[in-house]
């Protein structure tokens, strides 16, 4: 794997602690992670993650290829062990695009600087050579 695109190289480490800092040590040196979805029943996605050393704090940021964005505040701890009521929202329960926006355009301007503009994918495609009917 890598060279990547973006002129990043292959670093060898785990990011799981950057998912889950209370059970994984390993965290490389980073304070994000993107992510991007190929699509199927939700459409095609980049998003980007911040762990609880990014100075923004620890959020998701997920933008479609249709235009829709989700925004939440995944501090807190684990879904399971969170309410409603406490600090943060791991659980995802409120989209906070538009009662954000300096932190979604922050975290906007840092996913295109990784990966560039969210584009829709071209629809796959079968012909009959490929036992299509």
């Amino acid at each position: 794997m890598g060279p990547y695109f973006n002129a990043y190289g292959v670093d060898g480490l785990s990011f799981a602690g950057l998912l889950d800092p209370a059970d994984y040590s390993s965290v490389p040196n980073r304070d994000s992670i993107v992510v991007e979805g190929v699509g199927g029943t939700i459409p095609f996605f980049k998003a980007i993650m911040t762990a609880p050393n990014h100075p923004r704090g620890q959020w998701l940021l997920v933008k479609y290829s249709n235009g829709q964005k989700e925004l939440y505040d995944v501090s807190g701890g684990e879904c399971v062990f969170w309410s409603v009521g406490m600090p943060g929202d791991p659980c995802m329960l409120k989209n906070l695009t538009r009662l954000r926006p300096n932190v979604r355009k922050a975290l906007a301007a840092e996913l295109a600087a990784e990966w560039g503009p969210v584009l829709p994918r071209p629809p796959v495609t079968t012909s009959a050579s490929d036992g299509a009917p």
